[in-house]
């Protein structure tokens, strides 16, 4: 009997032995293999960047009613603010000036002397050219005037008058008067409506416009407030655009040649592990040493509302 509890004591002996040795081994792979997964991991600090958009004043006005907060979340088509028009004197003498010219266009084509102080012209009657470039020049002029058309047009009808006019022979005074085409006299009656409008909406001076997010996103800064005036092209306020986020990160030292593109980097955004990849790297201004990492955000996480900062990257090996 007592054999048989020796020999039992040496096998739980022997088994025991194994068992602890199998642990140590395995305690010593996982020592040493944490090592060296911490010596090839990358663990650096990153950034969320968004896309910024700016909104512009679409014309002059007043801030009659702000409706966002600086900082705070829209989500697109969210109604911004209420801008009440309105225009400076120089802005109705430029409108009334552009009213005036048009209708001088408009009745100087359907009397055929287009602009001109002298529409007597003494010249060969076969150099009805001369006429014609004349009156396109006179035209020109008085379009380039009202803004209709650019200098670079006017230029050029005045060197083509300018070309006949020094081909052309003098000789019997013949006067002529050349006839606008229906065309044109159609074209000149929509100015003058449209000049007439311009004026009349700006007189009136009640419109409203309302402004819209065009995009989800974060207002970063409103440099407005409400009764404020502002200019056309003015900026009402800038967002960070909510869709299509990344991260970005600088890298130095020694880390700088171990980042490569498409690389792994593991990270985690509103509590729960993310993984993106390396999709753009660029040097520093001014500092061969330092690379800027840009890090690719799965789109299922791109909806952000917030910013993110000091987020932990592990860039894999």
């Amino acid at each position: 009997m007592d054999v048989d509890i020796t020999i039992a004591l040496k096998k739980y002996i022997r088994r025991t032995c194994a068992v602890l040795f199998i642990l140590i081994v395995c305690i010593f792979y996982i020592i040493i293999r944490t090592a060296q997964t911490n010596d090839a991991v990358i663990v650096v600090e990153g950034q969320i960047m968004h896309r910024i958009d700016n909104i512009l004043a679409p014309n002059s006005g007043t801030i009659e009613a702000l409706i966002v907060e600086d900082g705070g979340f829209v989500e697109e088509g969210t109604k911004l603010m209420t801008i009440r028009n309105t225009l400076s004197d120089e802005d109705l003498f430029r409108l009334q000036q552009n009213v005036d010219l048009s209708k001088r266009n408009l009745e100087q084509l359907q009397n055929g002397s287009i602009g001109s102080a002298q529409r007597s012209i003494h010249v060969d009657e076969n150099n009805r050219d001369l006429l014609e470039a004349q009156d396109r020049m006179e035209r020109m002029k008085s379009l380039y005037e009202m803004g209709a058309i650019s200098a670079a047009k006017r230029d050029e009808a005045i060197a083509n008058y300018e070309v006949i006019k020094s081909t052309s022979s003098y000789s019997s005074p013949v006067s002529m008067k050349i006839s606008a085409d229906a065309k044109s006299i159609e074209v000149a009656e929509r100015q003058v409506k449209a000049a007439e409008d311009a004026l009349k909406k700006a007189k009136a001076g009640t419109e409203t416009v309302n402004i819209f997010s065009s995009k989800a996103g974060m207002i970063i800064e409103l440099p407005i407030s409400s009764g404020d005036h502002v200019q056309a092209g003015d900026v009402l306020l800038q967002m960070n655009i909510a869709e299509h986020p990344w991260i970005e990160a600088e890298v130095n030292g020694e880390d700088v040649d171990k980042v490569y593109l498409g690389q792994l980097v593991r990270y985690r955004l509103a509590r729960m592990e993310v993984r993106g990849t390396v999709q753009e790297i660029s040097d520093m201004e001014g500092d061969n040493d330092r690379k800027r990492v840009v890090i690719s955000i799965p789109p299922d996480e791109s909806n952000l509302g917030e910013d993110a900062d000091h987020i932990k990257l592990y860039f894999m090996p």
